[in-house]
Formats: C-alpha cells, sequence, structure tokens
C-alpha cells in the first residue's frame, strides 16, 4: 500500500512538472512580451578609418505583459533595417530573460547595437543631412527553442548617442 502511494506521488510530481514545463514552452511571447524603448539613435563609435562611425542603437526592456512566468532562456533578435531596402542591413542575437519573469516584471535595460552603421566624412552634425543616409528601424524578435516572435518595430530616432568613455565604466 505505501508503495503504491509513493509510487502515485511520484507520478502525480511528474506529470506536474511535465505540464508547467509544457504550459511556460506553449506561450505565445508576442503577446506576453512587450518592448520598452528607452531610447534610440545613432551611437557615436568614434573613428574608423578616419571617419566618423554611426550605429544604430536600440535601447529598451521587456515587460511580462502575460498571466503566467515566463522562464529563462528566450533570447532577442534585433534586425535593423534600412528605409527602402529589401532585407535587413544588420542583425544580433542578445540574451533576453537570463531569469524567470514575473506576471508584470520587467528585465534589466537591454541595449542592441548595430555591428555596422554609416561612416561620415565630414562633421556629425551634418549626418542626417547626407545624401546617403537612410534612416533605419529595428525589429525586435523574442526566441525560443527555435521559434520565433515578432515583439515590435521601433524607427530610430535622428539624434547622435554620445560615445561612452571605457575610463568611466562604459563599454
Amino acid at each position: 500500500m505505501f508503495l503504491r502511494l509513493r509510487a502515485l506521488v511520484g507520478f502525480v510530481a511528474v506529470a506536474g512538472a511535465a505540464l508547467s514545463a509544457a504550459s511556460c514552452n506553449s506561450v505565445d511571447l508576442s503577446k506576453s512580451l512587450s518592448v520598452t524603448p528607452v531610447l534610440s539613435g545613432y551611437y557615436d563609435d568614434g573613428l574608423l578609418d578616419g571617419w566618423s562611425h554611426l550605429v544604430p542603437n536600440l535601447t529598451f526592456k521587456l515587460k511580462n505583459i502575460g498571466s503566467v512566468p515566463l522562464s529563462a532562456g528566450v533570447r532577442v533578435t534585433v534586425s535593423f533595417w534600412r528605409a527602402g531596402d529589401d532585407g535587413e542591413n544588420d542583425s544580433l542575437v542578445l540574451p533576453g530573460l537570463e531569469h524567470t519573469l514575473a506576471p508584470g516584471e520587467e528585465t534589466g535595460v537591454i541595449t542592441a547595437r548595430a555591428p555596422h552603421g554609416f561612416r561620415l566624412e565630414g562633421a556629425r552634425a551634418d549626418f542626417f543631412q547626407h545624401s546617403l543616409f537612410k534612416d533605419m528601424t529595428a525589429k525586435v524578435f523574442a526566441e525560443r527553442r527555435g521559434t520565433l516572435y515578432r515583439l515590435g518595430e521601433f524607427q530610430i530616432d535622428r539624434q547622435i548617442i554620445p560615445h561612452a568613455s571605457s575610463t568611466h565604466g562604459h563599454p
């Protein structure tokens, strides 16, 4: 009798864990995560081969707007698109949820800075009037186990974000 009860308790525990894991994995992240932009613009990446190098930058937070906790391991892909182009210009994959995110909870600040951008000869103040400049859009996706969920699309603001000095603890 005791062994049957023990087996039943073990079965219920395993079944409960499996159902819990399945429900976390079946959550539609496009309906459970929202993106809150904090800052966008063109990061002043210094000089590259004697030219000003400015890269699109989107800084944001993720918020669990669903009713169930979201487990760690969700990655974020940010894809940068130039206005009028048929495909993405650049993209990067970042850690999104490094710990379980309870309903209503937000992540810390996440910064997506494209590895490539614009090289400009001349004053940075003339950047947005340059004939080759095109506005950029950042498309944000969440990824879990190979499935991408579209979270939002954000126009990169026409502002230059000053270069952060590494001597002050910034990258």
